[in-house]
């Protein structure tokens, strides 16, 4: 047996537009396509995890529920400051979200019952769930200034309940919750 993971499916590409993860990106197949690639692979007893990112927001372009919401969502440093994030780029690619945000417990919400009912997988990868450091975060919707990184837990915490998890990284806290650290 082989475990599938993939992140090439993303609706507007790797790293962009979450937290909007599907339709699937349409350059690489439809909804039907996805849901055929999850069944072959049941069928051939093989197990699909697909790739996510519950932690951040990103932009060029933003997906549609960043849009919506607008900055609202986003973590704050002790100056009331976002967190702009960029891998491997000169270039902002997006935005630590605080994880206590309705908007972001609610996108992450849709991920999961996206990835349990409507295509259902055997294992979710949450990327940097695993990998996040303590910060600050004093969005408004954090309980308090120090509850960064409990906000990313609540994330694996809930979502363990109906899906085995896999993460980048890892740490003491999610052991509970997380299935593979990658």
């Amino acid at each position: 047996p082989v475990l599938f993971h993939i992140a090439d499916y993303l609706r507007g590409g790797f790293d962009k537009q979450y937290p909007d993860h599907l339709p699937p990106n349409p350059q690489v197949g439809t909804p039907a396509d996805l849901a055929a690639v999850i069944r072959v692979c049941r069928e051939n007893g093989h197990l699909f995890m697909p790739y996510t990112n519950p932690t951040w927001w990103c932009v060029n372009p933003k997906g549609p529920t960043f849009e919506k919401h607008g900055d609202a969502p986003l973590s704050r440093d002790l100056k009331g400051q976002v967190y702009p994030e960029s891998y491997g780029a000169s270039t902002v690619q997006g935005y630590a979200v605080c994880a206590w945000h309705p908007a972001v417990r609610a996108a992450n919400d849709t991920i999961r019952e996206q990835f349990t009912q409507q295509y259902p997988v055997d294992v979710l990868f949450q990327d940097q769930v695993g990998a996040r450091a303590p910060r600050w975060d004093t969005n408004p919707a954090s309980p308090n200034p120090g509850a960064y990184l409990e906000g990313i837990q609540r994330i694996a915490r809930v979502d363990s309940a109906f899906v085995p998890l896999g993460t980048e990284g890892g740490h003491d806290r999610l052991v509970n919750w997380e299935t593979m650290f990658c």
